[in-house]
């Protein structure tokens, strides 16, 4: 069972990527993910503030399960995460759960200390920085970053990509 802290923030993508070479963060590499949320058939995801989604890449397909939220400056919420077969898609369909949104985005990875960090073009949606850690004591680490890449600290979201679509009414 793992936790997820995260906050993310518009960018532009070229500045972010050039200002995290420059404060000595490791980059892990790029790829392509094709983000597919499920609705449950019996159950309200987003009532509940959960979301079940099949990320493929290049290399891997992960089926998460993301539970609620905590509400606080950052995104504290379960994860749990499981390499499955690209198959998995029709037996989830098959037993009743339908797609409800796509979701695609060119992802670059980075290691800054105890955080991930992810660059992120999501079509339909623009640029993010996303910082992810593990460790409640992260929050320091995150707001140094955000200094140190010269970021508004007040345009952090804890909203995921899906909620922003939605609040742009984008389609999906």
């Amino acid at each position: 069972m793992g936790v997820e802290i995260e906050i993310k923030m518009p960018v532009n993508f070229e500045t972010a990527r050039r200002r995290l070479h420059a404060c000595g963060a490791e980059y892990l590499g790029s790829e392509q993910q094709c983000d597919t949320y499920f609705a449950h058939p019996c159950r309200d995801f987003g009532a509940r503030d959960e979301a079940l989604r099949l990320r493929r890449t290049d290399s891997a397909c992960v089926l998460t399960y993301k539970g609620p939220r905590t509400h606080c400056d950052l995104k504290i919420r379960e994860e749990l995460e499981y390499a499955v077969p690209p198959e998995l898609e029709i037996v989830l369909r098959r037993i009743g759960f339908r797609v409800w949104r796509v979701l695609r985005k060119v992802r670059e990875n980075y290691r800054w200390r105890q955080c991930r960090v992810s660059v992120d073009r999501v079509a339909d949606l623009g640029d993010f920085l996303e910082v992810e850690a593990t460790d409640r004591r992260a929050r320091e680490q995150v707001a140094e970053l955000q200094t140190r890449l010269g970021l508004n600290p007040d345009t952090t979201t804890t909203s995921s990509y899906v909620e922003l679509l939605e609040k742009r009414g984008s389609p999906g």
